[in-house]
């Protein structure tokens, strides 16, 4: 196996198509093809294949995003799981993000990926979004109700919409479904390292 920089558009095309295929599940993803094509000239280095011959295996698509590193996509093939691809593909991400001299990394990751990125380093924290008219009044009161082992590290509250991030140093499965029972309520797992 091998991991190499994507380094034109025609590879970051095969790179994306493979995405799609193994990860994505509509097309309605906030960070298409556009968005990467974007990025590929900005920090190519953050944008890496995993090939077996010509094949590729793997693929993480990172970008610089203010001032974190943005890992938005990591997938490897079906058959290929659990052959250390995806430890690599981070790793060298890990590395490369050095370039830019950006030390912080933020994903957000499903559920059947929480185990992999804690075995990698990163810590969890826990993204709460109400939609709805009275949104902030119920996320606030749902802030009330928490213990005072977690804190709210980042909030935006709109007319319409209220969103948060709490710091849960842990997975907090418990917590996630009190969460998800607000009306109109989504929440999931986002997780940051810090590279040194």
């Amino acid at each position: 196996m091998e991991i190499v920089q994507i380094s034109s558009f025609k590879e970051l095309e095969e790179a994306y198509g493979f995405v799609e295929k193994y990860l994505l599940e509509s097309d309605k993803h906030p960070r298409d093809i556009n968005y990467y094509a974007r990025k590929l000239s900005e920090h190519p280095e953050l944008m890496l294949k995993a090939t077996i011959g010509n094949n590729i295996v793997g693929v993480v698509l990172g970008s610089v995003d203010d001032d974190h590193i943005l890992i938005g996509e990591l997938v490897v093939h079906p058959n290929h799981r659990r052959q250390y691809i995806g430890s690599s593909l981070i790793k060298s991400l890990e590395e490369n993000s050095k370039i830019t001299g950006i030390n912080t990394l933020l994903l957000g990751a499903g559920e059947e990926a929480e185990a992999f990125y804690l075995k990698q380093g990163y810590t969890p924290k826990l993204f709460i979004q109400v939609q709805g008219n009275n949104a902030k009044d119920v996320f606030d009161n749902f802030i009330k109700d928490l213990s005072i082992k977690y804190r709210v590290s980042w909030k935006e509250d709109k007319d319409d919409k209220s969103k948060a991030v709490i710091e849960t140093q842990t997975i907090d499965k418990d917590l996630q479904q009190k969460a998800d029972g607000l009306p109109n309520c989504h929440s999931q797992y986002l997780f940051s390292k810090t590279i040194i």
